[in-house]
């Protein structure tokens, strides 16, 4: 009876874990193949809208649910207006380094200016790291070679099954989120 009692246990031990492993799985930090392609278009079509500065192509990169910065939530149509008027912080964030710099550069260490975030992409690499938050959330890390460049992070969220820059992901009402 004793040696039956250890492989009682070790039966029920091999059961608890092949039970949890399918739980286990499921809250996994990656996404799948497909989301993950969908995820670094998104980022493609972001880069290349901010490069262009094409705002209609941008627009529809972005949330319908706006963006944050710090704890204030920016409606989609608040984002819009942000985007067409040239000296708001939204505007001058994405496009223009030197306004940038010069309305809110104090803020920002010597180590790492305030730039653009269409300057960033000019230098940055192709390095696009995607860490899954949730199955409808991803932060994206894209990185540069020049030290001076801090990283970028931007949050995409999945709307409609397509994947939309989200979040806190960039200065918006002020000189900077945090």
């Amino acid at each position: 009876m004793v040696k039956a009692v250890p492989k009682f246990m070790s039966l029920i031990s091999a059961s608890i874990v092949l039970w949890s492993a399918p739980a286990f799985a499921q809250n996994t930090r990656t996404f799948s193949i497909a989301d993950e392609r969908q995820i670094r278009r998104a980022v493609v079509a972001l880069r290349e809208a901010i490069l262009k500065e094409d705002l209609k192509q941008l627009l529809r990169q972005i949330s319908g649910a706006g963006l944050t910065c710090t704890d204030t939530d920016y409606s989609y149509k608040m984002i819009k207006a942000f985007l067409t008027n040239k000296r708001s912080h939204l505007y001058m964030s994405l496009f223009d380094s030197a306004r940038f710099s010069q309305q809110c550069g104090s803020g920002y260490p010597v180590k790492y200016p305030a730039i653009s975030e269409q300057e960033f992409p000019q230098t940055a690499n192709d390095s696009v790291r995607i860490v899954r938050i949730d199955s409808n959330w991803a932060r994206v890390t894209l990185t540069s070679p020049n030290p001076r460049h801090y990283p970028r992070e931007w949050s995409f969220h999945r709307e409609g099954g397509t994947w939309k820059v989200a979040g806190g992901s960039w200065i918006v009402g002020r000189c900077a989120c945090g």
